[in-house]
């Protein structure tokens, strides 16, 4: 007998559940209770399952090793297709896709509440690495680049679905799990690729199967998980009904208390209520200069970004063919691998950074800008693989490092349940960045240049955004 008025046998291999409770509210009476709490798998907590479920399908999705070797697929034996038709006729579809299929995918994701958008993401990567994989025709290439517009427009999903699934004192913590998992995907896939190409085992042809077969898994694992029954905007939750956590459960007498029936809302008063919202949360965030500044270097930073992450892959080729290397071993798989993971850890060590940014964060973004504008320089015209790898693994580092910062800023100024609405404009800022970069530096009806010649001039942008972060004032 205890001070919890509990007995139980001293047994531990033959407990029942009775014995269970009673050693839990004796653990919980000698000040155990956050172990017993957080640790004791009894009954997993639904936020923990969620997060759980959901960071399983973004580690299946990002698991495409074929994407470290993908033009050297286009343009090696396999296919033989040129590098300008690569350049400047095929990837540029999948720009232009991107940004036009993010615009619907803003709107109706709060709409559908997220999980179609998620499953539509699984169907998508596997039509796309389908066509990659079988795929003999140009336009097969095409097409598939325009998919691939799709699958990434609707990553959004993937960011937003648990804030409207999870109590708000979790935000933290998920948001850190599924970034976790998106890195992991990517970081393992690119170790897997490296190691399989230089034993032998796979190609870069073959290794778009696995891609295929892994986004497959992701698929069935998102028709899996649970429905979200609210959403931010168009199915908000009734504010009366809305103050109990999904960690505790509430018994009340039916007989004695009357509950409300809510009034169904028409699909219109939705769309009212939803555009009030939406307008509150826009004008709050973009009426505040000091959340315009970070967000307008967000897009610059990040558009030039994506476009050097992009076509990394040509300049790559192109440092290999003038070399005289082209036939030799390739470490893009353990690059992606190392820039990740390292990329991942400065991230990570951002967070421990106490500056008062509304100081420094002008001067913090200039000599960032400085230092990622030479790496990407020098990525372009290295004549040398292993200096190109260099310069590249440095800038992907250091842009993850402000981009941290950047969203934290971002997301310390506006309201929580903003968080999907203005990351989705800033990514569209982004989009848009790099769609006019593509338009006017690489395809054909611009000034076509060569992947040398993009990566200097995407460096020369980041550099001269020294300028518009030192004369922004907040």
């Amino acid at each position: 007998m205890y001070a919890t008025g509990c007995t139980f046998s001293s047994s531990m291999t033959t407990l029942t559940p009775h014995d269970l409770r009673c050693r839990l509210s004796f653990w919980k009476s000698c000040g155990w209770r956050l172990w017993a709490e957080e640790f004791v798998p009894i009954k997993m907590k639904l936020w923990v399952k969620t997060s759980m479920l959901l960071c399983l399908f973004g580690f299946l999705k990002e698991f495409r090793p074929s994407e470290p070797y993908l033009i050297q697929y286009l343009t090696g034996p396999w296919l033989n297709f040129t590098e300008e038709k690569v350049n400047q006729d095929m990837l540029p579809v999948g720009t232009y896709s991107y940004i036009s299929c993010l615009i619907v995918i803003l709107l109706i994701t709060d709409i559908l509440r997220y999980k179609p958008i998620i499953v539509l993401e699984g169907f998508t990567g596997i039509v796309v690495w389908s066509l990659f994989a079988w795929g003999k025709d140009f336009n097969h290439f095409i097409a598939a680049e325009a998919v691939w517009g799709l699958f990434a427009a609707t990553e959004v999903a993937y960011f937003t679905y648990i804030y409207a699934t999870v109590d708000r004192q979790h935000y933290q913590k998920v948001t850190s799990h599924i970034r976790a998992a998106f890195l992991l995907g990517h970081s393992l896939s690119a170790v897997v690729a490296q190691t399989l190409s230089l034993l032998g085992v796979m190609d870069a042809h073959t290794l778009t199967y696995i891609t295929a077969g892994a986004l497959s898994l992701s698929t069935i694992w998102a028709i899996l998980l649970p429905n979200v029954k609210k959403s931010i905007y168009f199915h908000r939750e009734d504010k009366t009904n809305s103050e109990d956590s999904d960690d505790r459960i509430a018994v009340t007498d039916t007989k004695d208390v009357a509950s409300p029936v809510p009034s169904k809302k028409t699909f219109t008063e939705k769309c009212v209520i939803a555009y009030k919202f939406l307008k509150k949360d826009f004008l709050a965030a973009y009426t505040n200069l000091y959340v315009v500044k970070w967000s307008i270097w967000w897009g610059l930073g990040a558009g030039c970004y994506l476009q050097a992450y992009g076509y990394n892959q040509m300049v790559y080729e192109v440092i290999l063919k003038e070399s005289g290397e082209l036939e030799t071993a390739k470490y893009n798989g353990a690059v992606e691998a190392i820039s990740s993971l390292l990329g991942a850890a400065v991230a990570f060590g951002c967070g421990f950074l106490r500056f008062d940014w509304t100081r420094v964060g002008d001067v913090f973004l200039g000599l960032g800008c400085v230092a990622v504008g030479v790496m990407l320089y020098v990525f372009a015209v290295s004549e040398s693989i292993w200096l190109g790898y260099s310069g590249y693994s440095m800038f992907v580092i250091l842009f993850n490092g402000l981009i941290t910062i950047t969203t934290a800023e971002v997301a310390r100024n506006i309201s929580e349940d903003s968080y999907g609405l203005i990351f989705g404009v800033n990514t569209l800022l982004t989009l848009l960045v790099q769609t006019l970069i593509t338009l006017v530096v690489v395809s054909s009806t611009g000034l076509a240049l060569g992947p040398r010649q993009q990566g200097a001039v995407v460096g020369n942008v980041n550099e001269n955004i020294l300028n518009t972060a030192q004369n922004r004032k907040h």
